[in-house]
């Protein structure tokens, strides 16, 4: 089956191009949202609403969401 993807050339004369997507067959998308996604899963939307919706595990500066919110609660409540 042929596909649809999304290129773009840069260097100063366009002389390398970048595979930057492919349209996928089928789309729970709406016309302007934008989402972009991994082979294991995890996946950032950019909805039309301006919401921005994450599935999979969710790390700041390597560390995963939940402790990190757990950490600044801890802290918030003991006053440290």
């Amino acid at each position: 089956a042929e596909k649809q993807v999304l290129v773009i050339k840069t260097g100063e004369n366009q002389e390398r191009s970048c595979l930057v997507g492919e349209r996928q067959a089928e789309s729970a998308l709406k016309t302007g949202e934008v989402s972009v996604f991994s082979a294991g899963g995890a996946r950032i939307t950019l909805t039309n609403s301006g919401g921005v919706e994450i599935e999979g595990d969710v790390a700041v500066n390597g560390t995963q969401l939940k402790s990190y919110i757990k950490a600044i609660v801890t802290e918030l409540l003991t006053g440290g």
